[in-house]
């Protein structure tokens, strides 16, 4: 029993469909991410897909970086979400917040006077 050409025709077209809806576009992904990854360097500002900032300070296995607190932390360079500010651009986003105004340190107090109340 010979298999009509009409028969294959619509499983064909499924599969080309979800081809072109489901695996290019993730495909094209992380093409992309691992592009992004390859550009990555010291002094970067990059955004984690945690929503957290910092700046790049190690590279290789894992990734350190800098929070604008100050703290230090290292994670996997997939989990770096995208780049937010190149190294070169980092001195003019460093102007930008010297030139912000100061944090107000007042929003501290409550938080000392709760401790201080359950002493």
């Amino acid at each position: 029993m010979p298999i009509q050409l009409t028969e294959l025709v619509l499983p064909l077209a499924v599969v080309a469909v979800f081809w072109f809806l489901v695996i290019r576009p993730q495909q094209t992904r992380a093409r992309q991410q691992r592009e992004m990854l390859g550009r990555l360097k010291v002094g970067d500002e990059v955004m984690t897909h945690g929503g957290m900032f910092g700046t790049v300070v190690e590279t290789g296995d894992r990734v350190r970086l800098r929070a604008y607190s100050g703290a230090e932390f290292e994670m996997l360079p997939g989990a770096i979400s995208r780049i937010v500010a190149a190294a070169a651009d980092t001195g003019e986003v460093a102007e930008q917040a010297d030139a912000a105004e100061p944090v107000n340190d007042d929003a501290l107090e409550p938080t000392e006077q709760l401790e201080e109340a359950n002493d």
